[in-house]
């Protein structure tokens, strides 16, 4: 990564933070004290370590962290020796690939990035942090460092309440609170960030791997304004409402390098506007999906490319659906191939594909945005949901047109997803004859290794785990800092599938019951959803309760 070459009080001028006279002062009290600049503007009260924070961010689009060492990975520690680390106060986060993410005081000291990519062939990722965190962080992985200043407990009043809400002093402005809790969402791979109003404020909670944990609390007087920008980054309108319901948008923020997307749901309450913000991180799909899976889905999307037709992507809520049609859809050759996206609402903006929202300035429904993506030639569609029921003839001979369509709908595993097909049609031959597959599926809470525990199989599983094959383990979550306390650091995605063949189609047509589509499935030796999980709970990847979540 290459820093902006460009001088702290220049930055520090463009964001209005001091004036070009305030400029010369500082610069005349830094040669006179022999400080860094922004030691000196600290120093004579014109910014705080915050303020010089917020404006290298803004203006080299880097992110701000919370640093701490339970986001430092051990592995990486070596690659910053502790006296190159302590020269320009920098930390190793993490490696992904051919790039280090690290995390300086002064991500202006341009020459050190430099020589760190040189020494180490690695492409360098910088996001910003405090010069406090930076100690307590360097203590903790390489030891104390020489003249540490110690922090006693000789607090203000003011600055004891600023910590307990969990927002750094100077950090209350409205720009910054959601940069900090954007930015500490991200480093803890949160799923969804809830602002929730109240009476004596806004609490802020995170939802990581189904679990919604209490972070922080911002004070009332700033939620309007935290709404306002908000809405703003949505592409919102930040008037009064005039009609009841939810407003959804999405935007976009940039982490080491990388675009995140955010879903944004706005919705009333008594005490004002509830925000939930739904973190995608779709730049790096494979990332999110285990090798085993991420192999199972090219496999599929092959599928998908030889025979055209329908493929219906079935689950619950929050069953990784959506992650698995984005997957599918870069698949494809996006220079050759036409993809509409037919979304309600749309999750993040995806490059070289028509995206088009369903209501608030779009089409009005699933059928109108159907028709138009066939209207805009397209060679594949996606639509998020089947919405409307008598949609499914219309799907059905689009495929049988030549189309490529993607949908989904709920189901508790690939048999039913095939009934319940059935029953939303009068004909069943047209969907029959259009198929292309059924792919049902679940996300599976993994354990956390760090801090996972031995614990002895229940009596009525000890029979299923040994019919799987292997010597069978068991642990139990226990939850440490490492996890957000909840146990759990990952999902596995597991998946049936049912392609589409004569048999098949022949069945569809007679409309046969689940149990005969069930055992159709076991002769093809297709491995049910249960099946699967059973895997990850006697391989100790997952616990009991987990199971029992999914499988009660």
């Amino acid at each position: 990564m290459t820093i902006q070459k460009k001088r702290l009080g220049d930055i520090l001028i463009d964001c209005d933070l001091i004036t070009a006279e305030q400029l010369q002062q500082a610069l005349s009290y830094q040669r006179e004290k022999n400080l860094k600049l922004g030691a000196a503007l600290i120093d004579q009260g014109l910014v705080t370590e915050d303020d010089i924070i917020w404006a290298l961010g803004k203006q080299l689009n880097i992110s701000f962290i919370h640093l701490n060492a339970n986001i430092v990975e051990p592995a990486v520690v070596k690659l910053i020796p502790a006296e190159y680390a302590k020269e320009y106060r920098m930390i190793p986060l993490y490696q992904s690939g051919n790039q280090l993410s690290i995390c300086m005081v002064d991500p202006l000291e341009s020459e050190a990035i430099e020589n760190l990519g040189a020494k180490t062939q690695l492409s360098i990722s910088v996001s910003i942090c405090t010069r406090y965190d930076f100690e307590q962080t360097y203590a903790a992985i390489y030891g104390p460092l020489e003249g540490q200043e110690k922090v006693e407990g000789d607090m203000a009043p003011a600055d004891k309440q600023t910590m307990e809400r969990g927002i750094p002093k100077g950090m209350e402005s409205p720009d910054k609170v959601i940069n900090y809790i954007i930015g500490q969402a991200i480093i803890n791979k949160v799923d969804r960030i809830h602002f929730e109003p109240s009476e004596k404020g806004v609490l802020i909670r995170f939802r990581t791997c189904s679990s919604l944990t209490k972070k922080l609390e911002i004070p009332l007087k700033i939620h309007q304004e935290v709404i306002s920008k908000l809405k703003i980054f949505s592409q919102i309108s930040a008037a009064p409402r005039t009609s009841p319901g939810m407003s959804v948008g999405h935007f976009k923020v940039t982490v080491s390098g990388r675009w995140i997307n955010l879903q944004s749901m706005f919705y009333p309450t008594v005490h004002g506007e509830m925000v939930i913000l739904k973190i995608n991180d779709f730049s790096n799909l494979g990332s999110q999906i285990l090798k085993s899976s991420k192999s199972f889905l090219d496999q599929i999307a092959g599928n998908v490319k030889k025979n055209y037709g329908v493929l219906y992507i079935t689950g619950p809520r929050e069953s990784g659906r959506t992650t698995t049609h984005y997957h599918i859809l870069n698949s494809f050759n996006l220079e050759r191939t036409k993809i509409v996206a037919i979304e309600d609402p749309v999750q993040c903006t995806l490059s070289n594909i028509t995206q088009i929202q369903v209501g608030q300035n779009g089409v009005g429904s699933i059928k109108e945005g159907l028709d138009l993506a066939l209207l805009l030639d397209a060679d594949v569609i996606y639509l998020d949901h089947l919405g409307d029921l008598p949609i499914v003839e219309d799907i059905s001979f689009a495929g049988l047109g030549g189309k490529t369509v993607l949908t989904s709908f709920m189901a508790y595993d690939a048999p039913s997803s095939i009934t319940r097909l059935l029953g939303f049609v009068q004909d069943p031959v047209v969907v029959a004859t259009s198929l292309c597959g059924f792919l049902s599926q679940r996300l599976v809470r993994t354990l956390c290794s760090q801090c996972k525990s031995p614990a002895q199989f229940p009596p009525e599983f000890a029979e299923r785990v040994a019919a799987v094959g292997e010597k069978p383990v068991c642990f139990t979550a226990t939850g440490c800092e490492g996890c957000q306390l909840t146990g759990y650091s990952g999902r596995a995605l597991i998946n049936e599938f049912i392609p589409n063949s004569s048999t098949l189609r022949q069945m569809m047509i007679s409309r046969q019951n689940y149990q005969q589509f069930y055992q159709f499935a076991r002769k093809q030796e297709i491995p049910t959803l249960e099946d699967k999980a059973l895997r990850l709970l006697s391989s100790g990847e997952t616990s009991v309760d987990e199971f029992l979540r999914l499988f009660p």
